[in-house]
């Protein structure tokens, strides 16, 4: 037998040294491994360190550059703006000028006019057409100062926030610098340190080999070549394990190399791209300077002629001229929007080659939390067979029934047994500690990201205040202006201002959104913690109950009294352990009720903010049919045009707001199938439950009617002396057993009745809520049936008029669609609700025998009449009727056929024109 142990170990360290395959198929042993990556991949990382701290007072010097550079061109930016604002007020100036100009000519107009005065009025006529022109020609310009204003603005915008980036890089990049030097160090710290646990493994290994051997070939098979033998196996599995994370540490880091070589190709192509359409533009703008100038001078010239030959000349050089600046402007358009789009490319490959890093070190992070998981489970399993160990030792110790000499050593053994317990313990402590790092570090990433978008949220609500009250002030503005101009500038400012508010609201809504899910999540996890932690208090609890059953089995022997002390200490350890879950348990307790309460204010948050949105749209509603009833009086063109897109806005409104209601309407059945489904997955676990306690007993009942057998046999029996003492003392002994099971029956019989009348009662709880979420489906189907015959109406009407109707026959679809799954959740409904209530008639059968046909006749008239009472007089709802059933049910004395008759009525009392006679009917045999 340790001969063939022995060559299965020599087997498997050949395996170990045999050479393993990578990717690329080159074959490479363990040796091979550590070489590649202390000669290929250490000095990568080293390279990096040296390169990092080298380009450091580079990318400082850059960004200084770069932000002087932004700082000028701001200030150029914003002098530009003050300029604007000058000129605007100026011909905002010449405007109100103007326009009173034009009504003092309009009122010369309408005097010549009263007078028929004929030239004057002609004169009048033409100074109210200059003044008009020069009025538009203001205008213009105007629209087009306040342009490139809002162009300019935005520039501004732009370039302040760039300079912030860039004033918080100059700031971070020491620090930035200091964070990639530290991750490059702990990767090589990292692959030296596997490297050193495998040279440490591979050691241990070849001595132990070297040690076996030896015992071996003198031919000593004690206790410590087994141990030995032990241990031998055990560090060559942990070899394995060694060689497989070197070699995926090898792989990752070949992928990582691939992708950087790919990435470094990709953009230098694309720099180089870059280059040559930065030359391009440069040329062309030079060339559009010099073409500009050229169109200036010829334009002075134009002006200046004075024969019509020069006139024609100067015009066809323009002609030509705009042609060249045309084609010169559309070159460089292009050419930027090249730029832009090879940018974007450039940025494309930076992400992907970032998000391929990630990756790469996201598997290893995991991989490496993985091993330390098998770690820390083989630890704990070598833990609980350690303390078997002691425990049997300690055992044989305290009972005194071997040699001194033995004794002795397992004495020895049992020092030795607590000595490994601790260091197993230790090793169990750091490899937790390993994993709660991990999720340390996850967690306090995903904490900056929350506080990032939190801060983000505070400031995006901040501006769409302050948007709101520019928005109110330039509205008032705009009542108490009297200026065409200003009040056409205040309106496309008011425009800009809803379009911005709009955005920024949109994107409150969804960081609303992401919050308030990932609290929802970090609840469910308290409640994941708090189950765990329950579930170990119920197992140590029930280790001490056992304890507890122990100590007084060995109190009435004398042989296993002197077991006690061992059941103290055990004591000891479990009530340690139990303090220690209780307080995880209260911590845990404590911050899922938290959390609970905070989904429930979200909940809250949300119903109201959907109750809110249906108010707003029926107000939006209720706006426009008055704007269309003021309209109705009124005739004519563009009245009309007015009332279709009305009658179109109004018709779209009342679309979504019955696609909300029916929104909700569903929100609010899926709630009820959950509460049904938790409902179901309880009635599951109790009838599983009852199959047990039915099994039990019938096992009991067979014991007990096997030793009364046997009692009877040896009653029959006629002999003298010892055999007769012996067969009386038998006698007892089957008397005592025969007691003690029919105690335990009885009491299993108790606990049947008790579960089985739970179950029927969450049975009658199911059926309540299954005749309700029926309900609500079949008011739904008949809904949509209404809805699905109208629109058909409307449809068919449509093609009489010879027009189609493409929306309504998209609704008609989806009503249809609509019939169809509400039919199917119906019949699916009243399919589940029929198995599981001929499950539970047939799980509880025979719970409760022994009662009058009379007695349970009266208890299902009772509750029909209460039943009907409630529903049909009262119009209570089906839920409540089932609640007023269960109250009668609670109360009965035979609580389990009370629940088995109401089941069975839950299905009879809704239905039309029935008395509880006809009900009873066909139940009990009454």
């Amino acid at each position: 037998m340790i001969r063939t142990t022995f060559i299965l170990s020599l087997l498997i360290l050949t395996t170990i040294s045999k050479e393993i395959k990578d990717e690329d198929g080159i074959k490479l042993n363990a040796t091979a491994l550590e070489k590649r990556l202390e000669e290929e991949v250490i000095p990568r990382f080293k390279e990096h360190i040296v390169r990092i701290n080298k380009r450091q007072p580079q990318i400082k010097q850059e960004l200084n550059l770069k932000i002087k550079k932004l700082t000028k061109s701001l200030e150029k930016i914003k002098k530009r703006i003050e300029e604007i604002k000058v000129n605007m007020q100026k011909s905002i100036n010449k405007m109100e000028i103007q326009d009173k100009k034009r009504k003092a000519a309009i009122q010369k107009y309408e005097k010549f006019k009263k007078e028929k005065a004929i030239n004057q009025m002609k004169l009048a006529e033409e100074e109210m057409k200059q003044i008009t022109d020069k009025c538009t020609k203001t205008e213009n310009i105007l629209k087009k100062m306040q342009s490139n204003q809002q162009r300019l603005v935005k520039t501004a915008e732009r370039i302040s926030s760039l300079l912030r980036i860039k004033r918080k890089a100059l700031k971070k990049s020491d620090e930035i610098k200091n964070i990639r030097v530290k991750r490059n160090t702990d990767k090589i710290n990292e692959i030296t340190q596997l490297i050193k646990q495998y040279k440490s493994t591979h050691l241990l290994v070849k001595n132990i080999k070297d040690t076996l051997n030896a015992k071996k070939n003198s031919g000593i098979f004690d206790q410590e070549y087994s141990s030995l033998k032990r241990k031998f196996k055990q560090y060559q599995r942990k070899e394995i394990t060694a060689i497989n994370q070197l070699e995926d540490m090898l792989k990752a880091m070949t992928i990582r190399q691939e992708a950087k070589s790919k990435f470094k190709e990709v953009k230098e192509v694309l720099n180089e791209k870059v280059k040559d359409v930065k030359g391009q533009i440069k040329r062309d703008k030079a060339i559009l300077r010099r073409v500009t100038i050229k169109k200036n001078i010829l334009k002075r010239k134009k002006n200046s002629a004075t024969s019509s030959v020069e006139k024609a000349e100067a015009k066809n050089s323009m002609k030509q001229i705009n042609s060249e600046l045309n084609g010169l402007k559309i070159r460089v358009r292009q050419n930027t929007l090249m730029l832009r789009a090879l940018k974007r490319k450039i940025n494309r490959a930076t992400i992907a080659y970032n998000a391929k890093k990630r990756n790469i070190e996201g598997r290893i992070s995991r991989q490496r939390m993985m091993d330390m998981k098998d770690e820390r489970d083989k630890l704990r399993s070598t833990i609980k067979n350690l303390k078997k160990r002691y425990n049997k030792i300690e055992r044989k110790v305290l009972l005194n029934e071997e040699s001194p000499e033995k004794i002795a050593d397992l004495k020895k053994r049992m020092t030795e047994i607590i000595n490994e317990i601790k260091d197993t313990k230790d090793k169990y402590q750091n490899a937790q500690n390993g994993i709660h790092q991990y999720f340390e570090e996850r967690r306090k990433k995903y904490e900056e990201k929350k506080k990032h978008i939190a801060t983000r949220k505070t400031i995006l609500e901040k501006r769409i205040v302050v948007l709101r009250r520019i928005m109110t002030l330039n509205e008032k503005k705009l009542s108490q202006e009297n200026s065409r101009g200003k009040r056409q500038v205040l309106l496309r400012k008011i425009k800009v201002l809803s379009r911005r508010i709009r955005r920024v609201d949109r994107s409150i809504k969804s960081i609303n959104r992401r919050l308030r899910n990932s609290i929802i999540r970090a609840s469910k996890r308290s409640e994941r913690k708090v189950i765990l932690f329950s579930k170990k208090e119920r197992l140590i609890k029930k280790k001490l109950a056992r304890l507890v059953v122990r100590r007084k089995k060995y109190n009435s022997s004398e042989k296993l009294v002197k077991l006690i002390p061992q059941i103290d200490r055990l004591e000891k350890e479990y009530k340690t352990e139990l303090k220690q879950v209780k307080t995880l348990l209260k911590k845990a307790e404590q911050e899922a009720n938290s959390m609970e309460a905070e989904v429930k204010e979200i909940n809250k948050i949300r119903e109201e903010e959907a109750k809110i949105k249906e108010r707003n749209l029926k107000k939006r509603i209720h706006v426009v049919q008055n704007k269309l009833q003021v309209l109705n009086g009124r005739k004519g063109g563009k009245v009309n045009d007015i009332k279709a897109m009305l009658k179109m806005k109004i018709e779209r409104m009342k679309i979504r707001a019955n696609k909300n209601h029916q929104i909700a309407l569903e929100k609010k059945r899926k709630v009820g199938i959950s509460r049904l489904n938790k409902v179901l997955r309880g009635g599951v676990k109790r009838i599983k439950k009852i199959v047990l306690l039915k099994r039990h007993i019938n096992s009991l009942k067979e014991r007990i009617s096997q030793a009364q057998k046997v009692m009877r046999e040896l009653g029959n029996i006629v002999s003298n002396g010892d055999m007769k003492e012996k067969i009386e003392t038998k006698r007892d002994e089957l008397k005592t057993s025969i007691n003690l099971m029919t105690i335990k029956k009885q009491k299993e019989e108790f606990v049947l009745r008790k579960a089985s009348s739970s179950l029927l009662r969450t049975a009658g709880v199911i059926r309540g809520i299954s005749e309700a979420t029926i309900q609500s489906h079949q008011v739904q189907h008949a809904k949509l049936i209404v809805l699905k015959d109208k629109l058909e109406k409307e449809i068919n009407q449509t093609l009489i008029n010879g027009e189609e109707d493409n929306e309504k026959k998209n609704q008609l679809y989806d009503t249809n669609n609509e019939i169809i799954k509400t039919a199917d959740a119906i019949n699916e409904l009243q399919i589940q609700m029929g198995k599981f209530s001929d499950l539970v008639m047939k799980v509880t059968q025979g719970v409760d025998d022994g009662i009058k046909q009379k007695s349970q006749c009266e208890m299902c008239t009772n509750l029909a009449r209460v039943a009907l009472k409630k529903k049909k007089y009262d119009g209570f709802s089906t839920i409540v009727v089932m609640k007023s059933m269960d109250n009668l049910c609670r109360k009965s004395k035979y609580p389990t056929t009370c629940y088995r008759t109401l089941i069975e009525l839950g299905s009879r009392v809704f239905e039309e024109g029935v008395t509880p006679i006809t009900a009873c009917s066909q139940i009990n045999k009454c």
